[in-house]
C-alpha cells in the first residue's frame, strides 16, 4: 500500500525540483467551470432545438384539428384564431402589471445572447396592431364572422341561459386598456343572435 502511495506521489510530483504553481488549482478550477458552462450552454441549445421541432409538430396538430372542427362546426377556426389574439393581449397586460425581478431580466438576456433563444417579449405597438387586426378581421365588423353564429351549439348542454357578452367582458376590458379606448364585448363576441344561448336540457332516453 505504501509503495502505491509513493508511486502516486511521484506521478503527481515527478521531480523533487519541480513544484506546482500556487495558481494551478485556480486555473484548473476555472477550466472546469468553463467546461461546465460550455457543456450546459450546448445542452440548453440542443434542448431548445428539440423543443422547436416539437412545437412544429404541435402546430401541425392544431392545423389538422382546426380543419376537422371546421367541418363539424363552421366558424370554429375563426374563433380559435380570435382566441389566440385574445390570449396574447391579456398575457401582455399581465406581464406589464408584474415587473420581472433583476434575476429574471438577466436570465433572459443571457439566454438570448448565449443560446440565441427568443425572449418571448413583444412591444406594446406590436400587440396593439394584433388587437386592431382582431377587431377588424376577426369580429362582427367583418361579414365572414357570421359563420360563428353557431357558437351555442358547440357549448354542449346548458341548464340555464348563457349570456355570450358576459363571457367576453374581461377580454373587452383588456382591449380597452391596451388600446386606450372603450372596446365593448359586442365587438369581440361570436355572432350569436341576441347574444344569448337558450337553456338546453339533455333529452331523456326513450
Amino acid at each position: 500500500m505504501e509503495m502505491r502511495l509513493n508511486a502516486f506521489r511521484r506521478y503527481l510530483q515527478p521531480s523533487p525540483k519541480l513544484r506546482w504553481h500556487p495558481w494551478a488549482p485556480l486555473v484548473a478550477g476555472a477550466l472546469l467551470l468553463l467546461f461546465v458552462f460550455h457543456f450546459g450552454a450546448r445542452w440548453g441549445w440542443d434542448a431548445s432545438q428539440r423543443q422547436y421541432m416539437r412545437l412544429g409538430n404541435i402546430y401541425a396538430d392544431r392545423v389538422y384539428t382546426d380543419y376537422l372542427a371546421e367541418e363539424r362546426w363552421p366558424g370554429q377556426r375563426l374563433l380559435n384564431d380570435a382566441g389566440s389574439v385574445d390570449a396574447t393581449v391579456t398575457q401582455y397586460l399581465k406581464q406589464q402589471q408584474r415587473r420581472p425581478s433583476a434575476w429574471e431580466t438577466w436570465r433572459v438576456r443571457l439566454e438570448v445572447l448565449t443560446l440565441h433563444a427568443w425572449s418571448g417579449a413583444r412591444g406594446r405597438e406590436t400587440v396593439a396592431r394584433m388587437a386592431e387586426f382582431r377587431l377588424r378581421e376577426l369580429s362582427p365588423a367583418h361579414s365572414r364572422w357570421q359563420a360563428t353564429s353557431g357558437w351555442c351549439e358547440r357549448s354542449g348542454h346548458r341548464l340555464q341561459e348563457v349570456n355570450v357578452l358576459a363571457a367576453y367582458a374581461d377580454t373587452a376590458e383588456a382591449y380597452s386598456t391596451l388600446l386606450g379606448r372603450e372596446v365593448r364585448p359586442q365587438e369581440l363576441a361570436p355572432a350569436v343572435a341576441g347574444w344569448k344561448c337558450a337553456a338546453e336540457l339533455p333529452r331523456k332516453m326513450p
